[in-house]
């Protein structure tokens, strides 16, 4: 991954795709955990905390295909805590930014 390229398109387009930078080992375990997670929280989550693409079929199943959103997820997974304080994530982010980045949410 070509981090100079990155930053040149978050900096032109206020985005970047930066594609394989998860390898797949670590991709199957962010999903896991996000499924988890949603499965542990969707029945606690207060309103206006997790947003299904199709209610009805969320209040059936609770099925983390069905997520469009879980505000604040790391709050409820140290795993995704830790992974959004990681280095992988920082050395990614610092160039883009050109600055020290603070996580302030997944």
């Amino acid at each position: 991954m070509d981090i100079a390229s990155l930053t040149r398109q978050y900096r032109a387009n206020g985005f970047a795709v930066a594609r394989g930078f998860f390898q797949p080992d670590l991709l199957l375990e962010v999903t896991a955990e996000v499924e988890r997670v949603v499965q542990d929280v969707a029945a606690i989550a207060k309103h206006g905390r997790i947003y299904f693409d199709d209610e009805s079929e969320a209040a059936a199943g609770r099925l983390a295909s069905a997520v469009r959103c879980v505000f604040r997820i790391e709050e409820h997974s140290n795993y995704l805590r830790e992974l959004l304080h990681s280095a992988l994530m920082l050395d990614l982010v610092r160039p883009l930014l050109g600055d020290e980045p603070k996580a302030d949410g997944i």
